[in-house]
């Protein structure tokens, strides 16, 4: 018996910003597309940085995010920008910062997002969605819309401390919504020589192992001059390592999807 396809939908998420959010997003959609998936990523940010980060801006195309979650009658496919064979992307706006008040009093104005991306059946295998660095509308709209959220934590005081926050308030908004989602959390940014990094690997490990993917991210400059080209890892020169971590993690994803079926 053949077993049916399920589109995955990934949100990425971080209250902080400066975390990596969006370079796990450009990225892992990336290392997907190199596994032969074929990905959605979604920009929810304001800042649009995952567009930017592709060398896609609103001028670009018709119909942004901002157009997607306002208008009722725009389907994801008006909305879409193809990247390449297999990835696509719907680029943000900065106008994207006023969907909260123009929504204001709407109904299901938290589930919009997850409306139009459940009419796609099994077009994607994954979608990819990048929020912006808080949990407003558009971060809800985001999580409401996906059944697994990765949390990028850079070895840092600070982002331990936000991840508890955060990890506190998934759990609220699935007391109060009853929507669950799988929560993974991703080292990000990490310089795995020193003490420190170490030491905050070791907290992580202490109060958050059953949720922390094998895989980690490396701290690299070569995400900075990939975003200011305009293109993934995947394409640059002597960035092997960095491609074989997200490759690597894109697999991890591959694998826990034997949880799913």
């Amino acid at each position: 018996m053949q077993r049916r396809k399920i589109m995955r939908t990934v949100a990425i998420i971080n209250q902080k910003g400066g975390c990596g959010k969006t370079t796990i997003a450009i990225n892992l959609a990336a290392a997907l597309v190199e596994l032969e998936k074929k990905v959605l990523l979604v920009d929810m940010d304001p800042q649009a940085h995952a567009s930017l980060g592709l060398d896609v801006t609103y001028h670009d195309v018709q119909h942004t995010t901002y157009d997607l979650i306002r208008n009722p009658r725009l389907r994801v496919g008006d909305c879409r920008f193809p990247l390449k064979p297999g990835f696509d992307i719907i680029p943000s706006s900065p106008v994207l910062s006023a969907i909260e008040q123009e929504l204001a009093g709407k109904p299901a104005r938290e589930s919009r997002l997850g409306a139009k991306l459940s009419r796609l059946g099994d077009l994607y295998d994954y979608v990819i969605i990048d929020s912006p660095p808080n949990v407003g509308l558009l971060t809800f709209n985001a999580l409401m819309a996906s059944s697994e959220v990765v949390i990028p934590v850079e070895p840092s005081y600070f982002s331990l401390q936000g991840l508890g926050r955060l990890r506190e308030t998934l759990e609220l908004l699935e007391n109060e919504t009853k929507h669950k989602v799988a929560v993974h959390v991703l080292i990000n940014n990490i310089e795995k020589r020193t003490t420190f990094s170490r030491d905050i690997v070791m907290e992580l490990e202490k109060h958050h192992d059953a949720l922390l993917m094998e895989s980690t991210i490396s701290h690299s400059v070569k995400y900075k001059e990939a975003a200011l080209r305009g293109v993934s890892i995947f394409e640059m020169d002597r960035a092997d390592r960095l491609q074989w971590e997200f490759l690597s993690l894109a697999r991890e994803f591959e694998e826990k999807k034997k949880s799913l079926l």
